[in-house]
């Protein structure tokens, strides 16, 4: 029987938490956690030089500039021009389908933006997430789904959309060498991963989650670290190939994280419990 991995989360106020993510330089927040890694592949460089206009259902529009990798101008209702460090992920064996994620210099409370653009079929969809809103919980993540059309493609009616095609099956990703997560996609709200660390200490937890359906066999699995630290981790998946891409928001007692990752993943038993057993 394996033993239990112990596990705390500092507890922090909003004060706290506009604290870290004002101070927390480009360098450090891009760069923690599972970032990074060879299975996350280069940041792409096919939306520099892009100009684009991603129009929601909700009324609200969003313009965008890539005039380098890292370098986004946006602005929201042509109510102001923003430039933010962006980064951007193409999902391998899926061209034209991209992963894009930037937090917002300055913002009260502290907010990422997270974009799924697929120039294929023209439909976008964007995730507006905030820290510190939550009263009892200040670092817990809250955010948002927007859908809507790139301008530009006719207008079918067809959009991105929650979805339960991935509810009862599991999925165990590998970051690095010796860092694999178990992903189990329990129920149309929630998902429980399984995970060890150097030691051979397991960990099971269960948290709230969101499944979207972005074309055949590619899918957003996203969730928020509730009652632990707080986090928000957003998946683009290729379940043809079991790769994916990915993004992390929160804030950690050391700082605030806004970084992608990428994995590669075996298809696994949902309620197979052998790595905590220890069989």
């Amino acid at each position: 029987m394996k033993e239990r991995m112990e596990r705390r989360w500092s507890q922090l106020t909003r004060q706290d938490v506009q604290m870290l993510a004002d101070t927390t330089p480009v360098e450090r927040y891009s760069r923690t956690g599972l970032s990074g890694g060879p299975y996350m592949p280069p940041f792409t460089e096919k939306l520099v030089g892009k100009e684009f206009t991603v129009r929601l259902d909700c009324g609200d529009s969003f313009r965008y500039h890539f005039s380098g990798i890292h370098a986004l101008t946006w602005e929201k209702n042509a109510e102001g021009v923003h430039e933010e460090y962006a980064e951007a992920l193409e999902l391998p064996g899926e061209p034209d389908i991209y992963l894009v994620q930037y937090y917002c210099r300055k913002s009260v409370p502290p907010m990422a933006h997270t974009l799924v653009l697929d120039f294929r079929s023209g439909l976008a969809t964007v995730c507006i997430a905030r820290a510190g809103v939550l009263a009892e919980a200040p670092r817990e993540i809250r955010r948002e789904f927007f859908f809507g059309i790139l301008e530009g493609y006719a207008d079918t009616g067809a959009r991105h959309g929650f979805t339960e095609e991935l509810v009862g099956t599991a999925i165990s990703w590998t970051y690095r060498d010796g860092v694999t997560i178990k992903h189990i996609y329990t129920a149309p709200k929630y998902y429980t991963y399984q995970m060890t660390d150097e030691a051979g200490r397991c960990w099971v937890a269960s948290n709230p989650a969101d499944y979207l359906k972005i074309r055949e066999q590619v899918y957003v699995f996203s969730f928020l670290e509730e009652r632990q630290a707080g986090t928000q981790g957003f998946f683009l998946i290729n379940r043809a190939n079991l790769h994916d891409v990915g993004a992390f928001f929160g804030i950690q007692a050391h700082g605030m994280e806004c970084c992608m990752v990428g994995a590669k993943g075996t298809l696994a038993e949902p309620y197979a419990w052998e790595w905590c057993e220890g069989r």
